[in-house]
This record gives C-alpha cells, structure tokens and sequence, in this order.
C-alpha cells in the first residue's frame, strides 16, 4: 500500500499540518509513505526524513506538476493537507489521476474528494451538509483526533503540585509573529514559572534563546518529543487555538487560547464554550486580566 501525502510547512505557514500528518501516517504501518512538499523557508521537512519517510520535493504548488507527482508514485490514497488547494484542484486531480484523496479540514471548506478529515474536538458531520460529494466519508471530531501515545500515557496524571504555578506557552511551530516572547513579558508581573515550546521554523527563535538565558524562571523547549510530559507538568496553558489546543484539552489543562488566525475561530468558539478565556489576537492587557484570574501578581 502506498499513500502520497500533499503538505507544507514554513515560517509563514506553520508547522501544524506536518505533524498531524506524521500522526496519520504512524497508523498505516507497512505501508508505502512518501511526503510530497515544497522547500520553503523554516520547513521542518527534515522532521519528515527523521521520521523515516520518504521525500518528494516540488518546485510549485501547480496542479499539472501534483499531477504528474500521483501519477509517478500511483498511490491508493492521496492525503491533502493544504490551505491552497481548493474544492476545484481536487476535482481535476481525481478527474486527471483517478486518485482516491483523503483531504484534511479545519474550517468546513468545500471539498471534492472520498473522505474528509476533520479530527479536531469541535468538528461535527452535519456542517458539511452541501459541502462534499455524495457518499464522501466524514470523520469527525473526538473518535479521530490525532494525538501521539505519549498523550494517552499522561492522560489520567493528578494536578501538578507545583510550589510556584507553571505555565506552558505553545504559539505554534513558526509563531511568525513574535507572540510566545510576548507572553513572557507579561508574565514578568506575575509569581510563576515558564515552558516554552517551539521548532527551528520559529523565525524570533534566537530572541527567545537570548530570553531565557536571563530568565532561570522560563524553560525553552525545541522540537521536543517529551510534549504530553512538559504539558502534564503545568498548571494553565496559554496556546494558540490551532492543533495544540486538542492536545491540552485532552489531558484537562486550563487554557487561555489566542485565536491567532482566522482558520482557528471554530478552535476558539469551543473553547470560549466550556468556559475559557480566549483572547481573539494577542492582547496584553485582556492577557493580564486572563492571567490574574489564576496567578498572583508580583
């Protein structure tokens, strides 16, 4: 069996969609697995080799060269991970390929394809009514989220007892927006530690390395595989509301999420549902208040 999955990663991008696809494809053991992708600036591509999958690097984005690709490898399942590729390019891949595509979705997009995969917590079947072709398979929500074992490992572990409260803050692989330094500088006004979580995509990576050699409260952590371990050990989370947000509800950690993007308002809303603070963009102040709620000031 052979599955060709179709994703990017960078400063600008993120690194989200890679990692729940390295998830996705640890559950077809023995199975052919190649990662068609682009070699854009900050790419965690070298995650994908370490993994020990195989690499098929494009020159573009374009259909006819994705085309050719499928054509290549004759995968029985295309996985689509991509913001860029709409309802119509997956229409012509199947048209020109014949290809069965699994295609992943976060914002209940039109899709043409066999089989959408929308494993966040929030995601319902009956929001796709109108979008996808009759007879395509939803897999939604809870029952196909992908966490690592590790997650199922700490999923029962007591509250931390921590003599000072510690808080994890995880903006995403990239944070292109500088926001994880940010939070650090408001939680200067507060009696509390920090852990860190972040890639080599993370264009401000040495500004929070420089951070943290002056700060013995805050521990930077990057491209850990120790993530359940590290999120287990906290008492509140502040974490963009992408991927990672399925991860700390799982394991039942109090979140403030920061809707840093418009494809994360269906993570938000569900969030802002069972009674957390989410702040929509980053705000210092409205993140004070958050914080206070929970955290002695200094």
């Amino acid at each position: 069996m052979t599955l060709l999955f179709r994703c990017d990663s960078s400063a600008a991008i993120g690194t989200g969609h890679v990692m729940r696809d390295l998830q996705l494809a640890k559950r077809y053991s023995g199975a052919r697995i190649v990662f068609a992708v682009r070699e854009l600036e900050g790419s965690i591509n070298h995650v994908i080799k370490q993994a020990g999958y195989e690499l098929h690097r494009l020159e573009s984005g374009d259909l006819d060269e994705f085309v050719k690709t499928v054509k290549r490898y004759d995968p029985d399942l295309v996985v689509i991970d991509h913001y860029g590729i709409d309802a119509a390019f997956e229409w012509a891949l199947q048209e020109q390929t014949g290809a069965k595509l699994l295609c992943f979705d976060d914002t209940y997009e039109k899709h043409s394809c066999d089989i959408v995969l929308n494993h966040n917590l929030y995601a319902r079947k009956e929001n796709y009514e109108g979008l996808v072709p009759r007879g395509c398979e939803l897999r939604c929500g809870r029952h196909y989220t992908l966490l690592r074992d590790e997650f199922y490992a700490y999923k029962d572990t007591p509250a931390p007892a921590n003599e000072v409260p510690k808080v994890f803050i995880a903006m995403g692989g990239a944070d292109s927006g500088g926001v994880s330094l940010e939070i650090l500088r408001v939680l200067e006004g507060f009696v509390c530690e920090a852990v860190v979580v972040t890639t080599r995509a993370n264009p401000h990576l040495h500004k929070l390395r420089k951070y943290v050699r002056h700060n013995a409260s805050v521990t930077l952590h990057v491209e850990t595989a120790q993530m359940a371990k590290l999120m287990a050990s906290c008492d509140l989370a502040v974490a963009a509301a992408g991927s990672t947000m399925n991860e700390l509800l799982f394991l039942r950690i109090p979140v403030i999420a920061v809707e840093a993007a418009d494809n994360q308002r269906y993570m938000a809303e569900y969030v802002r549902l069972l009674g957390m603070d989410v702040l929509r963009g980053f705000d210092k102040k409205r993140l004070r208040n958050a914080l206070a709620k929970r955290i002695k000031r200094r």
